[in-house]
């Protein structure tokens, strides 16, 4: 058993060890110069670019989902939803996008300029609804064609969706 650990021992030599220390250093700073996100330090610059990423985002938001949302009928049986398909998938991503509870979503849908009464139960069934999901899956491949992304190997929720991404981008 010791004559065992002995032969890895000699394998590896100092020298291979040095070449492989500053190889390997190399390759970490030219993959964070390539992939990693610039941090920025001072928290000015930081509200700076959130403010102005936030303001951006708000403004595209409700257009790319009504786009999203315009090839999808909603089901005309049964009892009709209170609130519109469109503004579900607003809620939502309102609350994710703020970081709230569903109690304050709630409370909150008449400054987003909503019509609609609703306690926390009302949101919780939205993140079931198949027509918010539907909305989410359109709004997702908006989001890729519009980046010009063609071939995808990341999708919105990991259902394998950019494969469907490549099929309507090839067509």
């Amino acid at each position: 058993m010791l004559q065992y650990f002995q032969q890895i021992i000699n394998m590896l030599r100092q020298s291979d060890y040095e070449e492989f220390r500053d190889s390997i250093n190399s390759l970490i700073e030219e993959y964070r110069e390539k992939f990693s996100i610039p941090h920025i330090m001072g928290w000015k610059e930081y509200e700076k670019k959130y403010r102005s990423r936030l303001t951006g985002a708000s403004r595209e938001l409700r257009s790319l989902l009504l786009e999203a949302s315009s090839n999808i009928r909603e089901d005309e049986f049964g009892r009709p939803s209170i609130i519109h398909g469109v503004d579900r998938a607003q809620i939502i991503l309102s609350k994710e996008i703020f970081h709230l509870s569903n109690r304050k979503a709630a409370y909150l849908m008449p400054l987003m300029g909503m019509d609609y009464e609703g306690g926390y139960k009302t949101i919780e069934r939205i993140y079931s609804d198949e027509i918010v999901s539907m909305i989410m899956h359109n709004l997702f491949v908006l989001s890729v064609k519009n980046r010009g992304i063609a071939v995808s190997d990341a999708c919105g929720d990991g259902t394998s969706i950019p494969s469907q991404i490549r099929i309507t981008t090839d067509l």
